[in-house]
């Protein structure tokens, strides 16, 4: 999977979800949704780590799968704020992260 066709994949997808749901498709919006995808992930991850009322306990591969659909939200819209900045995030992970890699 090459991150810069994902990132334009990812803002199609969104500027369809945004047309079809009648907002504008801009950083206001992508920032907002970024907070909310993450508290939608701690959410999830506390329930896979038991730490949330036991009312919420679900089979562990279950919300395994939970945590990893909200990781995937999460990267998703990364990229959706990358495209809507104009920002080459592959270029910015090659930068920030792999001058690490030994």
């Amino acid at each position: 999977m090459n991150i810069k066709e994902l990132q334009k994949d990812i803002y199609n997808i969104m500027k369809k979800y945004a047309s079809d749901n009648e907002f504008t498709l801009d950083t206001n919006f992508s920032t907002r949704k970024l907070t909310e995808e993450l508290g939608e992930f701690m959410q999830e991850s506390l329930i896979l780590e038991k730490k949330s009322r036991k009312e919420k306990y679900i089979d562990g591969e279950i919300s395994k799968n939970a945590v990893a659909r909200e990781l995937s939200d999460i990267i998703g819209i990364a990229l959706l704020n990358a495209e809507l900045y104009n920002i080459d995030i592959e270029k910015a992970f090659e930068d920030k992260w792999m001058k690490y890699k030994k």
